[in-house]
């Protein structure tokens, strides 16, 4: 079972399983971008909502979203895809904002899957430290192998004689 937070305390939907198992948290897009929006001080992004209709008479939408910091100098404007299901059209302009927000300020969201993979590669960088480690210990003991038989080969020479 996996669940839904809209983004109230206690506000949670069971939605269907994920594929696979396991849980799935959804959160809206346009609650990521307020909460980008509060964190870096910007004010809130204003939607303005279109619609038409299309060749075969369903009614369409599509939004544009923009964000304006003057103070800062930040002026951002994305539109979103065109949809039938006005949500999906809203989600979709947020996310291109979010993405162009994300961009234009050098920020990033980092998740539990960025986390994990951040372990991943760390993980595989001190397994690769090791080896050369290793790889390096025994090269020097090769080395030194070789050395000590040529000195026994010179002791062995020496006796001979």
């Amino acid at each position: 079972m996996a669940y839904h937070h809209d983004g109230d305390e206690g506000d949670v939907d069971i939605v269907q399983e994920a594929q696979g198992g396991g849980f799935l948290i959804a959160a809206e897009m346009e609650l990521y971008l307020l909460r980008a929006c509060t964190k870096l001080h910007l004010g809130s992004p204003r939607f303005e909502r279109r619609e038409f209709y299309s060749e075969f008479g369903l009614r369409m939408y599509y939004f544009t979203a923009k964000l304006k910091c003057e103070e800062k100098g930040l002026v951002l404007e994305v539109q979103g895809c065109y949809c039938h299901d006005e949500g999906r059209a809203r989600e979709d302009a947020s996310y291109n904002l979010l993405d162009r927000l994300l961009v234009e300020t050098g920020h990033s969201i980092m998740d539990f899957n960025h986390r994990r993979l951040c372990a991943a590669k760390q993980q595989i960088e001190e397994k690769q430290n090791m080896q050369e480690s290793s790889i390096g210990q025994r090269f020097k003991a090769e080395r030194d192998r070789d050395a000590y038989k040529k000195q026994l080969e010179i002791y062995q020479n020496y006796l001979r004689m």
